[in-house]
């Protein structure tokens, strides 16, 4: 199904039947965004994928205050990037279930890991400004314990993205 280097690895994509569903659509015109620690704007497999990005640590919930880079510093931003839309059949790396999507990356972790609310909160809705149609929030630890226990306080955002038609997962 794919050239890629470690795509015989990649036993997920087999279990949520990626494979067939390729053979309907790739991903091609749909904008994903990313919220997460950013993305490697260099990586190989995403390379030509991240259209628009930006980061909006201290934005406070305001989408108008996201700027400059999405460049990831951890790697779980990276990863789940890849996850979503790794190039296909480059011969590296991996593919990604959406092979021919494209990114919209906002940054919401500082350089020290954490994340506030608010600055997930601008960092859906300057994705979904910039077009995206699924908004992954691949959030953990604190923020996820939150939430678990406590309900979300990323309403505001989830609801900013159903309301612009997109989705948040």
């Amino acid at each position: 199904a794919s050239n890629d280097a470690s795509f015989d690895k990649l036993w997920g994509l087999a279990q949520i039947g990626a494979p067939a569903a390729w053979t309907k659509t790739t991903g091609a015109g749909v904008r994903i965004g990313i919220v997460d620690t950013g993305v490697d704007l260099a990586h190989e497999d995403l390379v030509g994928r991240v259209v628009a990005h930006t980061s909006c640590v201290g934005a406070d919930g305001d989408p108008a205050k996201c700027e400059g880079s999405a460049q990831d510093v951890y790697g779980h931003g990276t990863h789940v990037a890849g996850i979503a839309a790794a190039v296909r059949d480059n011969g590296v790396g991996v593919a990604g279930v959406a092979p021919d999507a494209s990114l919209v990356v906002a940054r919401a972790f500082s350089e020290t890991g954490s994340a506030s609310q608010a600055d997930v909160i601008a960092g859906i809705k300057w994705v979904v400004d910039h077009g995206a149609r699924v908004v992954n929030l691949s959030l953990g630890e604190a923020l996820f314990v939150t939430s678990a226990t406590f309900g979300t306080g990323l309403v505001e955002g989830i609801d900013y993205a159903w309301s612009h038609g997109a989705v948040a997962v």
